[in-house]
């Protein structure tokens, strides 16, 4: 077996492949490549703060819905369907006004 078919390569005892992964291992730890992942970071408790009350109020509005349902449910049960007229409520809308007649601005400009 010779040098090129047991890995070795001009004589280094790596790889091309190998040669390539410690070159871009020496670019990761950098610690400049960090500097973006700290930055987001930074962020991170106030974005977790932000969802834990969209997810906090999305569970307040499920639970008051339930128990509305809940009660109405027990509501009927007692005291039974309501046997009166069903309201309706009929929006007219508001009064017309009376027509008004807005004269022409006058304009100091000369014509």
């Amino acid at each position: 077996m010779n040098a090129e078919q047991a890995g070795e390569v001009h004589g280094h005892g790596l790889g091309d492949g190998q040669l390539q992964d410690r070159k871009m291992m020496n670019v990761m730890l950098n610690p400049y490549f960090l500097v973006p992942q700290l930055i987001v970071l930074g962020f991170a408790p106030i974005i977790l703060a932000n969802l834990k009350m969209l997810v906090m109020k999305a569970l307040m509005m499920n639970q008051m819905a339930l128990s509305a349902a809940v009660f109405m449910t027990i509501k009927n049960m007692v005291f039974g369907p309501s046997t009166g007229p069903e309201i309706k409520y009929v929006n007219y809308g508001y009064p017309s006004s009376p027509t008004t007649r807005h004269k022409r601005a006058t304009s100091n400009r000369p014509r």
